[in-house]
């Protein structure tokens, strides 16, 4: 009688356990997919750059990637002709909706509309990033309109 207890009871928490391994494998398999259709229509903005230095013209460059780094290395996205700023100065990044700015540990620091950059910090049109000598200006599309907020009342 126990014999035929205990085997009932492997034979259970077999069925359990691979019970377990299809359900986890099958929600990993749809949540890779998700992501395969999330990264082939990605929700990322373009941006664009107005770059202007003392000795160039300006010109703008259009980007639909969501990193761009910023320096006078050969592996840059903008690749900048200035002694003062470093190989890797500084990176623009998408994420969670919006741009960010990160000064890279550069030696001369990264200004945002005058402010030195020292922690990530979000972007919007029309602001300018100063590495060296060089100026670049933002311009961000327009996403989607937004309503103006209300102001809390005092909950007193």
């Amino acid at each position: 009688m126990i014999a035929s207890l205990v085997l009932v009871l492997r034979i259970v928490m077999a069925i359990v356990l691979y019970g377990f391994l299809v359900f986890a494998l099958v929600t990993l398999w749809r949540d890779f997919q998700n992501k395969l259709n999330f990264d082939s229509h990605p929700l990322l903005p373009g941006i664009d750059l107005t770059v202007v230095t003392d000795n160039q013209p300006a010109h703008t460059i259009h980007f639909n990637k969501s990193q761009i780094t910023i320096g006078r290395g050969p592996l840059s996205d903008i690749e900048l002709e200035d002694g003062t700023i470093s190989a890797r100065h500084s990176l623009l990044v998408f994420h969670h909706g919006q741009w960010w700015l990160e000064d890279l540990g550069s030696t001369n620091g990264t200004l945002l509309n005058q402010i030195p950059v020292t922690m990530p910090t979000v972007i919007t049109s029309e602001d300018v990033i100063q590495c060296g000598q060089t100026r670049i200006t933002i311009a961000l599309p327009v996403m989607r309109s937004v309503t103006s907020t209300r102001k809390l009342e005092n909950l007193e």
